[in-house]
Parts: structure tokens; C-alpha cells; sequence
């Protein structure tokens, strides 16, 4: 559950970096940008 919680928000860190990363990026990206927030989104639910 403690370790569920942290790679909970490692996760969330990493995706941050990654949208920081990518907002000026190529629009082949956003592709891929919309896929890990669906991903992000349906593990924090369940």
C-alpha cells in the first residue's frame, strides 16, 4: 500500500516530466502524450 502510494507518484512525477518535456515537441508526440495520460488515468482509478 506505502509502496503502491510512492510508485503512484513516481509515476505522476515521470508524466509531468514528460508533458514538460514534450509540450514544444514535434505533434507526432501528442499521440503518444494522450496515451500515457489515458494510461495514468485509468491506473490511479483503479
Amino acid at each position: 500500500t506505502e509502496k503502491k502510494k510512492f510508485s503512484a507518484q513516481l509515476l505522476y512525477n515521470i508524466h509531468f516530466f514528460i508533458e514538460k518535456k514534450l509540450k514544444n515537441a514535434v505533434p507526432s508526440n501528442e499521440r503518444f502524450l494522450k496515451h500515457i495520460r489515458s494510461f495514468s488515468t485509468s491506473k490511479y482509478v483503479s
